[in-house]
């Protein structure tokens, strides 16, 4: 009779016994080959995924947009005490592109509500009054016959003082005790340029958290950018791509284009880094994003990136 090779032999008998009873025939070590050799899917990409979603109806992007990622309900989980950050800072219409669309930021509250969650708000550190701001913005909408709670912060009680270990230039900040205190901390910024940044888009809408954004003017806009990136880490990042700003950001009017997408991740660098390509740059060309990248908290080479695009 024919000798089959050991690897083969092992391979048919795992597929005979399956692994239930294999470990009680093999030691550990022999045991871990038959594993490798079982027909298996696809392992899972090892590299961040960043989700792009093309269409009209945002809400339906956004449950589309989180596919890649198990769905809304692979964040927000049971009772959870849910934050939202867009960007809401000035009074701009949703069609000016200088803030976050408010039909996004409904969509995502009704979605983390499905989801079972306890609690959501949506807060935003303003440049112009709170007020107006919310209004014109949409903000009020977004949240009207929601159980969202909308937040202006607006008082030194509002922060709280942290430690930022990692900081090279700040070192402490106050943040938003929301933000800090939440079970799920989601980003949701506008794409839009930005004239002392070059861009805004996630790691920059981390300011609209802290109480103090006049320092990071004054201290090295870009690097304290990175330095507050180190400690807000969003367990979700949603882009809103569907008009963005060209020109006189952050707050315009300006020219504007609609690229008419949302983009998602858990990876914040990745994400700016793939939005970044909306302007006809990289990550590569916007020094906070370099910086982050150099503070290893996250991929800035799309070419290490797993992206993921669909159209509605």
């Amino acid at each position: 009779m024919e000798k089959i090779p050991r690897r083969q032999f092992l391979k048919n008998l795992a597929l005979f016994l399956g692994p239930v009873f294999i470990p009680q025939i093999f030691p550990k070590r022999v045991f871990s080959q038959v594993i490798q050799v079982l027909p298996s899917e696809k392992p899972p990409s090892r590299r961040p995924i960043v989700s792009v979603v093309k269409g009209e109806d945002k809400k339906k992007m956004l449950a589309k947009v989180l596919q890649p990622f198990g769905g809304i309900g692979n964040f927000v989980k049971s009772s959870n005490r849910v934050v939202i950050k867009p960007n809401a800072a000035w009074e701009r219409t949703p069609d000016e592109a200088a803030t976050t669309h408010p039909e996004l930021v409904r969509g995502m509250i009704e979605l983390c509500y499905e989801a079972g969650a306890g609690e959501v708000t949506v807060v935003e550190n303003t440049c112009d009054n709170f007020k107006s701001a919310f209004k014109v913005t949409g903000m009020n909408d977004a949240v009207k016959g929601t159980k969202a709670k909308l937040k202006a912060l607006e008082n030194k009680s509002d922060f709280e003082e942290i430690d930022i270990p990692k900081g090279e230039i700040l070192k402490k900040a106050a943040v938003a005790k929301n933000v800090l205190g939440a079970d799920v901390f989601i980003n949701m910024p506008i794409a839009k340029v930005h004239s002392a940044s070059k861009l805004t888009i996630g790691m920059k809408n981390h300011m609209g958290a802290v109480e103090d954004r006049g320092y990071f003017h004054l201290h090295g806009l870009n690097r304290c950018i990175a330095d507050i990136s180190t400690v807000l880490r969003p367990n979700l990042i949603v882009i809103d791509a569907t008009r963005i700003l060209l020109t006189n950001g952050p707050k315009g009017p300006g020219k504007v284009a609609a690229p008419n997408q949302v983009i998602a991740g858990t990876d914040q660098v990745a994400c700016d880094s793939f939005a970044a390509g909306l302007f006809s740059m990289s990550g590569y060309d916007v020094e906070h994003i370099v910086e982050a990248s150099k503070r290893g908290l996250g991929e800035i080479d799309l070419n290490k990136v797993d992206i993921r695009r669909a159209n509605l």
